[in-house]
């Protein structure tokens, strides 16, 4: 669900139920939002369900789902 510069852009990767393995996913919203709802994920089953949307495309990731940000380089 990319849309913007590659500066404006947070690259996370996915893990956990219903993920084949990791998966990544870029994502036009702040490295600290994406930090805090991995946060709150992580007392699962608390938890948030995050759904991101784009002009195209649309991804729901549950809060059984894990959500790492990566370091781009």
């Amino acid at each position: 669900v990319a849309e913007g510069t590659a500066a404006e852009l947070t690259t996370v990767e996915l893990t956990g139920p219903g993920v084949d393995g990791t998966a990544t996913l870029s994502i036009a919203l702040p490295s600290p939002e994406l930090e805090t709802i991995s946060e709150v994920q992580a007392n699962y089953p608390c938890g948030v369900d995050a759904v991101f949307a784009s002009a195209d495309a649309v991804a729901a990731i549950p809060r059984s789902v894990t959500m790492e940000p990566l370091e781009v380089a």
